[in-house]
C-alpha cells in the first residue's frame, strides 16, 4: 500500500493504512532508496520487468531496513 518514484523521490501512501503500517510502509520505501542496487536498478527501469527472483530479493531487502530503523538493530 506504498510506492516510491525514484526518479522524483517521493513516496506515496494508501490512505486507509493505520499510522504504524504507514511508517513501515514508508521506511521500506525508503529501504529502495537507500540500498545502492535497488536504487540504480529502479532507476533504469521498472520492478515489473524484473524477475521474480530480484522483486524478491528487494522486497525482503528494503523490509530487513525498515525493520533495522523501527527496532533499532541490536539496541532494541
Amino acid at each position: 500500500r506504498a510506492v516510491s518514484d525514484i526518479k522524483e523521490k517521493q513516496i506515496y501512501t494508501h490512505p486507509v493504512l493505520h499510522p504504524h503500517q504507514e511508517t513501515w510502509a514508508v521506511l521500506h520505501e525508503i529501504g529502495h532508496f537507500e540500498v545502492n542496487w535497488h536504487r540504480e536498478l529502479l532507476y533504469l527501469c521498472s520492478d515489473y520487468d524484473l524477475s521474480p527472483q530480484v522483486r524478491k530479493l528487494m522486497e525482503k531487502e528494503s523490509n530487513e531496513f525498515s525493520a533495522e530503523c523501527i527496532f533499532q538493530g541490536e539496541r532494541f
